[in-house]
């Protein structure tokens, strides 16, 4: 073989070389790829598996969660004891006029759905009240229709509303309802009330009241002082409260209703107060007086003075004038008769019945026909027939 033929066989010797360790190369490398898809999807199954089996945990979790806030999974019971809870609640924010009708929808074995269907009246902040305690009561129950009405001249709102609530086929039977409050987004009642009742969604924007204007005041040391506030609001529906604003009048009485404010100063001086007068609109408004209270001393008391004493003027003695007229026999008792002749009054006396005639009193101890024994300071007077009551008396 010559160096030619030589050097060619190992040129081609190289290239069969080259395409064998090729071929070789891929197939290694393919399945190096096949393999390795392997390894990726089942690494996604074992994903997918992970997942679904966290979905399952967090799913059991919920229904767990779900199953504590669930109403009793008895349908009847259920709907007494959540009727109950929303009246006592719609009463304790001051609802009026209410009225809960209930119907009861059953799913398979899953849950019972519970309508409530709700009408009454209340003002703006009774009702947002009762939305936080509704919101913040950790409950399977949500507010499916709401409906406001506001009344003409009033601050009063016509509500109608639907709520569900569900009753789990796993919850407890004879358990009651889960009444757990939950912290809501803005936190406080407070915070709610400020975010709405400050817009005065149904009125027009709330005037303020007028206080009328409190001269200076004038009261003595150790005397009674008093004065009544007097004021007045643009917006008939509003309810107005008097405030007082001041320390300085120590032991002062004041009614927050009729505005009257009442003091017994015990040191002489000048002493500034400050009053208000405060609506309940929303938001509420308010407006203030200030005015000084002057103290001065009591005036020295008067010399005494002697004092004549006048007798009375002496007055009639009907006693003078009052005449024995005659005695009979009545029910088989004597009884006697005395005439007050000044007044033409007629006394019917019979033994031991007492009388008082002008400056005479006594009682009658014996009667007969024409003479009456009677007793005066334990003393006996003969009154003939004809006789006054004060001449037998006097004599």
């Amino acid at each position: 073989m010559t160096p030619r033929e030589k050097i060619l066989a190992g040129v081609v010797g190289l290239l069969l070389v080259g395409l064998l360790g090729w071929m070789v190369t891929g197939r290694v490398r393919e399945a190096i790829d096949t393999r390795q898809s392997q390894i990726s999807a089942l690494e996604d199954d074992i994903d997918d598996k992970r997942r679904t089996k966290n979905r399952g945990l967090h799913a059991a979790n919920t229904i767990r969660e779900y199953e504590r806030i669930s109403l009793p999974s008895d349908p009847g019971l259920a709907r007494s004891h959540y009727q109950n809870w929303l009246l006592a609640t719609l009463k304790e924010v001051g609802a009026e006029e209410v009225n809960v009708k209930a119907t009861t929808r059953r799913h398979r074995e899953l849950y019972h759905l519970l309508r409530f269907s709700v009408s009454g009246q209340a003002n703006l902040q009774q009702l947002n009240r009762f939305l936080y305690a509704f919101h913040s009561t950790s409950m399977l129950h949500r507010l499916r229709a709401f409906r406001i009405k506001p009344q003409p001249e009033s601050r009063r709102l016509d509500l109608s509303f639907t709520i569900e609530a569900l009753a789990l086929g796993s919850a407890s039977e004879d358990a009651k309802l889960n009444l757990q409050t939950i912290e809501l987004p803005r936190g406080e009642l407070a915070e709610y009330e400020r975010a709405i009742l400050h817009r005065n969604l149904f009125g027009p924007p709330n005037n303020p009241p007028e206080l009328e204007r409190i001269t200076a005041q004038s009261a003595t040391r150790g005397r009674s002082w008093s004065l009544n506030l007097k004021g007045h609001d643009a917006d008939k529906t509003d309810e107005l409260a008097f405030y007082l604003k001041t320390d300085s009048l120590t032991g002062a009485k004041f009614d927050r209703q009729t505005g009257r404010l009442s003091w017994t100063p015990d040191l002489a001086g000048e002493f500034e107060v400050t009053v208000g007068l405060q609506d309940d609109g929303y938001p509420p408004k308010s407006s203030e007086r200030s005015f000084i209270v002057r103290v001065s001393d009591p005036p020295p008391p008067r010399p005494e003075e002697s004092v004549v004493v006048t007798p009375p003027k002496p007055k009639f003695d009907p006693s003078i004038v009052t005449v024995f007229t005659g005695s009979l026999a009545v029910d088989g008792e004597r009884e006697a008769w005395l005439q007050v002749r000044s007044s033409g009054e007629v006394l019917k006396l019979r033994e031991g019945d007492s009388f008082d005639i002008g400056t005479v009193a006594g009682s009658v101890e014996r009667i007969d026909d024409r003479a009456l024994e009677i007793s005066v300071v334990g003393e006996t007077h003969r009154l003939e027939l004809g006789e006054t009551l004060r001449q037998a008396v006097t004599d």
